[in-house]
């Protein structure tokens, strides 16, 4: 109801009028992208197929809503909304989005072509439709890596100056999906001595030795009543199988029907004839961990839009994920039970790499999941404070760059530790701050605490304004898995991610068992903590700024002695520190029912 008449309030503005009959840019590149030519003019009667997301009533109404169901204390904690209460919350102007569809009709496009669903208008128009409306011209891109690869795109799109307000994104248009896949104090808590974990976790790490060193015990989820965690595919790969009956055999035989149920979006790969290490290791954990919970992978298909930098220099270089589309997806269930209540994302791109406009629309559609109640957790990146540290502007300058989706104030980020007694940060952790959003209301005491302590130090290399992340961290090395039926070992805070989610998963299937609300947005509640229930870790810290891309290995900045340390509190490296299953299991909010 409260929401209700938010947007009731909101709807009496007044529009202003769109009579004015000039456009602007609203979107353009500075040239055909490295990487693409162009390789033909496109017959004018060809189909193209577009998403134009729409600008909210009032923008401030999804933060706002955010903020009251996540935050302990509110009122409004853990009454999370449907989607159709969502999409109300989200609707935009009547009269935005009627000039919207009057302007498609303008070019002639047809009612049938049009698809008005919430706060997007999908649409089809012929290259001549979309030159008009666009005031540009449409071309096919041959990628130059691969002759095979060609896109529809354009270099610039111009808008009707009084349309621009309304809308915040038009996908695809000036956005060249990548091509190819590249190869791949506080209370001081007492942590579990090496004599209580098994020995092998000195050389590797196993989910036994998880277990023990964040005393995750006592918990069996009910899979009738527990929910679901979601694992995120992207890049064509795929978990095997096999692969997890095996492992679960020699390393975690508390789950001997180890197993995960998987779906494929934008025709994701499905064959499961050869598997990757990053699906194959978030599986292998995230099952064991949260045995007998049912566990989801989601195989999205096709890449996202990059903006090239000095690791991938060209588009057919990029290993950017398709975001937006993964997100649309969970955002459209309707039923609440086909939600996960926590979702696991290994992978992650520089911020910089990334449109503004478009990381900006899939961080919101972050929020909104966290009003429906789900908890979005990444990892924080394995370059330290940066890789290039060179910002790809055209002005090559020597900055410490942000990663995404870790940096979305929205999204839990979990940065990586190594070690059991004492834990402390590896040197490949990323974290920092954002270029994009600045820092949440839920943070500020936390991070400036840590921002008193730095001083000077690395001063006109980061915005202190922004939103520093990671926000909690674990175990990111040596994790030992099988792929391919062969036994290996992989590091980076796309292991330490499916630990931290399967903790958060084993919380909500517990909130779920006791017909309360699930955790939903995190870190509100986590900051809240001040420390309980977590393991500070104070020794260690990042490095990076090497001076060679980790990816292409093109020579770009060298920062001698970059870095993060880790501090007493909040740091850049490793969060608020690791998590105590135990202790967050009797710090969860009390006296919520569903």
């Amino acid at each position: 109801m409260v929401w209700q008449i938010l947007i009731l309030l909101c709807m009496w503005k007044q529009p202003f009028s769109l009579a004015a009959s000039g456009y602007q840019a609203f979107d353009s590149l500075q040239g055909t992208p490295v990487g693409w030519e162009i390789d033909s003019t496109l017959l004018a009667d060809s189909k193209l197929r577009f998403s134009v997301a729409l600008t909210p009533l009032n923008e401030g109404l999804l933060q706002k809503a955010l903020q009251n169901v996540s935050t302990i204390g509110s009122s409004q904690y853990g009454k999370y909304l449907a989607k159709d209460e969502l999409q109300r919350l989200l609707q935009p102007s009547s009269f935005g989005t009627k000039a919207v569809i009057d302007w498609l009709k303008s070019a002639s496009v047809g009612e049938s072509d049009i698809q008005l669903r919430g706060e997007w208008v999908n649409f089809v128009a012929t290259v001549r439709q979309a030159d008009m409306l666009m005031q540009t011209s449409f071309h096919t891109y041959r990628s130059l890596a691969d002759k095979e690869i060609t896109q529809i795109r354009t270099k610039q799109v111009f808008l009707p100056a009084n349309l621009i307000p309304y809308i915040k994104l038009i996908h695809p248009t000036t956005y060249f999906t990548p091509t190819r896949l590249r190869k791949s104090p506080v209370e001081q808590i007492r942590i579990a001595s090496p004599e209580d974990i098994d020995a092998s976790c000195r050389t590797q790490i196993t989910p036994k030795c998880l277990q023990d060193l964040y005393r995750i015990k006592s918990v069996n989820p009910d899979p009738k009543t527990a929910g679901f965690i979601g694992v995120a595919g992207f890049l064509n790969e795929l978990p095997g199988r096999n692969d997890l009956s095996q492992f679960a055999k020699e390393s975690a035989p508390w789950a001997p029907a180890a197993n995960f149920t998987t779906s494929s979006l934008l025709g994701g790969a499905v064959d499961e004839k050869k598997y990757t290490s990053e699906a194959t290791l978030d599986v292998q954990y995230t099952v064991p961990l949260t045995y007998p919970m049912r566990n989801h992978f989601y195989s999205t298909g096709g890449k996202g839009p990059l903006v090239p930098d000095l690791n991938f220099p060209t588009q057919a270089s990029s290993m950017n994920e398709p975001w937006l589309e993964f997100f649309a997806h969970l955002l459209s269930l309707t039923n609440p039970a086909e939600l996960p209540h926590t979702i696991s994302i290994s992978y992650g791109d520089e911020e910089q790499t990334l449109p503004v406009t478009y990381a900006k629309t899939v961080c919101e559609q972050i929020a909104q999941l966290g009003v429906r109640g789900v908890s979005v957790l990444s990892g924080s990146g394995d370059f330290g404070p940066g890789s290039t540290c060179q910002t790809n502007d055209g002005k090559k300058t020597t900055r410490f760059l942000p990663f995404f989706p870790a940096s979305c104030p929205y999204i839990t980020s979990v940065g990586g530790t190594r070690g059991i007694n004492p834990e402390t940060a590896v040197a490949f952790s990323s974290g920092g701050f954002s270029d994009i959003w600045p820092q949440p209301w839920y943070q500020g005491k936390a991070v400036n605490g840590y921002l008193s302590k730095l001083g000077s130090r690395w001063q006109g290399l980061y915005n202190p304004k922004g939103r520093g992340f990671p926000d909690i961290a674990a175990q990111g090395s040596a994790f030992r898995v099988i792929i391919n039926g062969r036994r290996s070992s992989v590091s980076g805070t796309s292991a330490s991610t499916p630990v931290v989610a399967a903790i958060i998963a084993l919380l909500n299937a517990q909130r779920l068992n006791e017909g309360k609300p699930t955790l939903g947005f995190l870190n509100p509640w986590i900051y809240s903590l001040e420390g309980k229930g977590l393991t500070d870790i104070v020794t260690g810290g990042s490095r990076g700024c090497y001076g060679k891309s980790q990816y292409s290995g093109a020579n770009t900045v060298n920062v001698p002695y970059a870095s993060w340390n880790a501090t007493a509190g909040w740091d850049p490296v490793t969060g608020l520190g690791t998590p105590l299953f135990d202790q967050m299991l009797n710090l969860l909010p009390t006296n919520i029912t569903v």
